[in-house]
């Protein structure tokens, strides 16, 4: 990783939550609304940053079709962002969940695998970070920590974000960690010029 990037994302992620309101007046999904009010009467940074991780497959989602049959919806462009298990117990049932349903949008020409993946583990009310990766689960000590997980591992080992949440992880490389992606996304420009301002 690029030396200094660390520290311009974690400064990045102030600015964000800074201007993340700025961006409420796309949800329309009841649940979507309930958590914007949600962020904007909360004082604790912890729940702020699960709401954003939350909605940010929202406000920057996926458009048009990866293959000719798959189309993300909001749930699997979220997935592919942050999982959620209640328990311990329930974590490997989750994972197995995501990647049968990646599984399912397999072609001949390309397949779909379970890439680095932030996965909150426990209730709301004490929640566990962690990145999921090659069956392997890493703890992180914030859920800012686990994104930036996310982002170094993807980058350091070439690999790639899940593909039904790539704007949203090319979001936060690009503009909360500064380093230009593969490719160029229109609604990641967009929505960076309304919570970041520095394009």
């Amino acid at each position: 990783m690029f030396p200094g990037k660390l520290e311009i994302y974690f400064n990045s992620v102030v600015k964000v939550h800074d201007n993340l309101h700025n961006m409420f007046g796309r949800l329309s999904c009841e649940d979507h609304l309930k958590l914007a009010a949600t962020y904007a009467t909360a004082t604790d940074i912890s729940e702020k940053n699960l709401i954003f991780a939350k909605l940010l497959t929202t406000l920057i989602p996926s458009r048009g079709k990866i293959t000719k049959s798959w189309k993300p919806s909001l749930v699997e462009s979220q997935e592919g962002f942050i999982l959620f298990a209640q328990t311990s117990a329930a974590v490997q049932e989750v994972i197995n969940a995501r990647k049968e349903r990646l599984h399912g949008h397999n072609i001949a020409s390309r397949k779909f695998h379970l890439q680095p993946t932030v996965m909150v583990i426990g209730p709301e009310s004490k929640p566990r970070f962690t990145v999921v990766f090659d069956n392997i689960i890493y703890q992180y000590k914030t859920l800012i920590d686990a994104i930036a997980g996310v982002i170094t591992t993807t980058y350091v080992l070439d690999l790639e974000y899940n593909a039904d949440a790539i704007p949203a992880w090319t979001f936060i490389q690009e503009y909360l960690f500064r380093i230009n992606p593969k490719k160029k996304i229109q609604a990641v420009d967009e929505a960076a010029r309304i919570l970041v301002n520095w394009t």
